[in-house]
């Protein structure tokens, strides 16, 4: 009867033309909603302890609870084992969170945080946790109140280290072996991260990466983004410095091996080619060896070295120490990076004849660096199109030659 009334309810409620509601209806309603889905959480979780304690899965053959709503609710295996969980603990230890999630007055992410953590801590420690935690639901649930779930996961953690430091310890301890970072290269080059750390080694990461991650006045990049280029920039900072350890009897370096043409963006040209990564436009490896140690390669018919220069500064040390004195640091407008986290662009690359002058160079960091040679490329795009077809110029070349290109960040 009840559960018919309900679903009449949600056919009226899901029938509605939201388009034609008031900004102050549809604020109206995104609370009340939200408020009664958390209490129609507490009212199932209520029936699935029910449930639960009668073992009426058994009748289903389910081996459990949590089998059989990952079968007939379509839960996924975590969630059905967190929401029985969550059922036992509001049941057996948690009445007031249980209350409070039935009247609405706290989420269903809240209470979940609540059995999880504190629970667990009862669990740990028997009788004398579980009356601890009768004597701190309240506050608990006073903070659930006031706070999103993960400060009220925070306020948890404090009561937990106060009862029982030892298994707070033991926690720390677990989260610290259980660390991990995979780092994988697909086949078409994207590197994908995966990691996890405690909250010591996390907190060392977060203030690393929060410190470059402030957006600049001209910034379109999302949150994440910004968080990845700080994750680069901080990989960069470490090759510049030049202290990590030697692999392979040099200092580490990211190489790309680059043709002339490529160099000159002639057209037809190969892309350029990064260790570990693979293949790159031709216009990513132009940018790279724009502020890089330069080694020429001539090899021959079969591509086979023929001879091999030596490794040369673009930028000789000279010239980059006035660069840094004249420019500061990135010359992109209201960009203010400094001098140590930028790129020396060559304004006429010199693949096209450049010199490397003062004159012919100014600073960038590393995001302003690609917008500039992305609108260089378009630039060049949009004059060749009235000459299609028609390489930059006719010379013939009896020995390919090849560069790797050991960019700026790469110490000498």
């Amino acid at each position: 009867m009840l559960v018919g009334e309900l679903r009449s309810a949600v056919e009226g409620l899901v029938g509605v033309d939201v388009h034609s509601l008031t900004d102050a209806e549809l604020v109206a309603d995104l609370v009340e909603v939200r408020r009664q889905i958390d209490r129609l959480e507490a009212a199932w979780l209520a029936r699935v302890a029910v449930f639960d304690a009668r073992h009426v899965y058994a009748s289903d053959h389910a081996a459990s609870s949590a089998a059989w709503l990952r079968s007939v609710c379509r839960l996924s295996p975590g969630d059905a084992a967190s929401r029985v969980r969550a059922a036992r603990c509001l049941r057996d230890q948690l009445p007031a969170t249980a209350e409070a999630l039935g009247a609405g007055d706290i989420s269903w992410p809240h209470a979940k945080v609540v059995c999880e953590q504190a629970g667990k801590v009862a669990d740990r420690l028997g009788e004398p946790g579980a009356q601890a935690l009768t004597q701190a639901e309240s506050v608990f649930v006073d903070a659930a109140l006031q706070l999103h779930p993960a400060d009220v996961g925070r306020v948890i953690r404090r009561w937990e280290h106060v009862i029982d430091a030892d298994g707070f310890l033991s926690d720390a301890d677990r989260a610290f072996e259980r660390r991990y970072l995979n780092i994988s290269t697909s086949w078409q080059g994207v590197v994908h991260l995966d990691g996890r750390l405690d909250a010591e080694s996390g907190a060392v990461v977060l203030a690393a990466i929060d410190s470059l991650t402030a957006p600049t006045p001209d910034d379109a990049r999302s949150a994440g983004q910004r968080r990845a280029d700080a994750f680069i920039e901080l990989s960069r900072q470490a090759l510049d410095r030049g202290d990590l350890p030697v692999t392979g009897g040099e200092k580490p370096h990211i190489t790309v091996e680059v043709t002339l043409d490529s160099l000159e963006r002639r057209l037809g040209c190969e892309p350029g080619e990064l260790t570990r990564t693979g293949p790159v436009p031709a216009d990513t490896a132009r940018r790279l060896a724009c502020d890089a140690s330069i080694t020429r390669i001539i090899t021959g018919p079969d591509s086979e070295p023929l001879d091999v220069g030596r490794r040369t500064r673009v930028i000789p040390a000279a010239v980059r120490r006035a660069l840094y004195l004249r420019d500061k640091g990135c010359t992109w407008p209201g960009c203010d990076y400094p001098a140590e986290w930028t790129d020396a662009h060559h304004i006429h690359h010199w693949a096209d004849g450049g010199p490397t002058t003062l004159a012919n160079l100014r600073l960038l960091c590393r995001r302003h660096h690609r917008a500039q040679h992305h609108h260089d490329q378009q630039h060049d795009s949009h004059h060749r199109d009235g000459d299609p077809g028609i390489p930059h110029d006719d010379r013939n070349h009896h020995d390919d030659q090849s560069w790797f290109a050991h960019p700026a960040h790469a110490p000498p």
